[in-house]
């Protein structure tokens, strides 16, 4: 059984409640649950920019990926989480670096209430976009200026390390 089929049928310990829906991408899984999203990448993923099938390159990926999704929309992406699979094939949560599986665990939002549902239903306002620009321009405001000072750093060591370093100075 792989991490996707346990967490599906609830047979991650520490989680006993199995998803409501699952929602299959190009590049992920995604299990819905009453409260959260959890969120697995797919292992057979290859491309110009990205190798998935590579343990290394997909530890690397689900770190940066988190690292970005959580500085852009912190009341989302709440966790990481690494999860172990001991040799009777029983999956427990464990920490990250101590893993060769992950899983990305989100806020649930409801789909009633998103941009995306609305634009598909015609009922975004010209008040709403003008909110939504005005928001989003801040945000990025913020985290430009939160990043462009160590621009020469992510360009020589890489999200993840500047992170870190980041993380040291706080």
């Amino acid at each position: 059984m792989d991490l996707l089929e346990a967490l599906k049928e609830g047979r991650v310990a520490g989680i006993n409640e199995k998803p409501t829906a699952h929602i299959e991408t190009v590049m992920s899984h995604v299990l819905i649950y009453d409260e959260v999203v959890r969120k697995i990448y797919k292992n057979d993923r290859e491309g110009v920019f990205l190798n998935l099938k590579d343990p290394i390159e997909k530890k690397n990926f689900y770190r940066d990926d988190f690292i970005w999704n959580q500085e852009v929309s912190p009341d989302i992406h709440k966790d990481l989480h690494g999860a172990h699979k001991d040799k009777n094939g029983n999956y427990t949560i464990a920490p990250f670096d101590e893993t060769d599986d992950w899983f990305i665990e989100m806020k649930r939002i409801e789909s009633e209430d998103t941009l995306f549902k609305r634009l598909h239903d015609e009922t975004v306002t010209l008040p709403m976009i003008r909110h939504l620009a005005e928001t989003q321009t801040k945000r990025l405001q913020q985290l430009t200026g939160k990043w462009l000072e160590h621009y020469d750093d992510l360009a020589s060591i890489g999200l993840t390390e500047l992170w870190r370093k980041r993380l040291d100075e706080d």
